[in-house]
């Protein structure tokens, strides 16, 4: 990228002597949440956590003008997207201080990104909004939430409306709704989450697309009607777990 910099930043080094004067550092954070758990006992959704959350980001505003008073350079805090370093972090502390506290699981352990709430902590959006809007205004370099709606968006008025509110009674600066669905290997396409597919399947879906889990009565009453069939247990040792769609299962006692 160096080349290209050098190409499209000529006019910047001829009047200043310098490529990177109107260019930010970035520094960020990642696992507030989780650093909330492991030494406040809580997570960041609880007021305690929350307030601590505030007084690091106004702490490193702080740095960072000192920074920038020191060096001369351009410094901003961001909400860091740290995709990889999110787990590349967790699984390096997991293997350090055993029994720390990390999102996902032990083989698979994350953190959560910046100050955000955990990861399906709550279907209510504005729940979401009233936690992290004092947040969100004490960045000063890219930043979002997410919002997810849990269901399909049928009418764009609706989604118009909804960003009308949000923007009218709250002061982060940027925010994405995103609409729920799933997708089934045979039907498709579903507005909605939905873990098990809500349409019938045949016995041969089924079996090619299936997972075997192995549930009770009151369970599998609750599961849509062609969801499932129920196999033997020495079957359940031939079948392998396969991506979303019905359910091959086998009933406790049965």
């Amino acid at each position: 990228l160096y080349p290209y910099s050098k190409f499209y930043l000529r006019s910047i080094k001829k009047a200043v002597g310098r490529y990177w004067n109107n260019y930010f550092s970035t520094i960020g954070l990642v696992g507030m949440n989780e650093m909330c758990r492991n030494f406040l006992g809580v997570s960041i959704v609880h007021p305690e956590a929350r307030e601590f959350a505030l007084k690091v980001l106004k702490f490193m505003r702080e740095k960072i003008a000192d920074f920038q008073a020191e060096t001369g350079n351009l410094y901003n805090l961001e909400a860091t997207p740290a995709e990889g370093a999110s787990y590349r972090l967790a699984r390096k502390d997991v293997e350090r201080y055993p029994g720390i506290k990390t999102a996902g699981t032990v083989t698979s352990p994350y953190y959560t990104n910046s100050v955000h709430v955990p990861v399906n902590y709550t279907n209510d959006i504005f729940e979401v909004l009233e936690h992290q809007d004092e947040l969100q205004i004490q960045f000063t370099g890219g930043t979002v939430v997410h919002l997810f709606l849990g269901e399909s968006v049928k009418d764009w008025r609706i989604v118009r409306e909804l960003v009308r509110k949000i923007v009218n009674n709250y002061r982060l600066p940027y925010f994405s709704l995103t609409p729920t669905f799933s997708v089934c290997p045979v039907h498709g396409y579903i507005p909605g989450e939905h873990w098990i597919c809500p349409y019938p399947h045949s016995e041969e879906d089924l079996k090619k697309f299936g997972i075997v889990k192995e549930m009770d009565e009151d369970e599998l009453a609750k599961l849509p009607e062609g969801s499932y069939i129920l196999i033997d247990e020495h079957e359940e040792e031939e079948k392998e777990e396969a991506p979303f769609g019905g359910l091959i299962l086998q009933l406790d006692g049965l």
